[in-house]
């Protein structure tokens, strides 16, 4: 396995390895109905849920060395979303679930800044860089125009068209590394 940093710092995030500090950040932002707009089948979770999945990301960090990211507001000093980097898994279909997949949440009052993008690549470059990943693709809902855009800056192009886990139209976006 191979030891990335804990922490990245960009101009204006530090993206910090997930562990038990940033449940509450997964909880609040999964109960935004504005943020869980695009994921799955566009409802808010309850905090079980996010609390569940909160565990399940810091078990992929202890098995893989990598994935999510929370996202700090370096100016503020607090958590503004996240920045992940995992395994697809399975529930997609036409995409092999050992597919790298990078992916971005913010809180509405973080939108429109260009954070997704700065903390989006930090992870591309963590991807390709230490992590030597042959790709990374990004799941993302047609509809998501903000997402597209953030895929495109990273220079991530469009693969294919599918449905999601819960039957939810994507595309996917990929980029493979040079």
């Amino acid at each position: 396995m191979i030891d990335v940093a804990p922490v990245i710092e960009t101009e204006r995030l530090r993206l910090e390895r997930w562990d038990d500090r940033h449940t509450p950040l997964l909880v609040r932002l999964a109960s935004m109905p504005e943020v869980m707009r695009f994921i799955g089948t566009g409802d808010p979770w309850p905090p079980l849920l996010a609390e569940d999945v909160a565990r399940a990301e810091r078990r992929h960090w202890e098995e893989h060395g990598f994935g999510w990211r929370a996202a700090v507001d370096r100016a503020e000093g607090r958590g503004i979303g996240l920045v992940s980097l995992n395994y697809a898994g399975e529930g997609t279909a036409g995409l092999d679930p050992e597919e790298r997949e990078i992916g971005w949440w913010l809180e509405p009052d973080a939108w429109g800044r260009g954070l997704g993008s700065e903390g989006a690549a930090a992870l591309r470059d963590e991807a390709f860089g230490p992590l030597r990943m042959p790709s990374i693709i990004a799941r993302i809902q047609p509809e998501n125009d903000a997402s597209l855009g953030v895929a495109r800056a990273l220079g991530m192009e469009f693969d294919f068209a599918t449905t999601g886990r819960s039957g939810e139209r994507l595309v996917v976006y990929r980029l493979e590394r040079s």
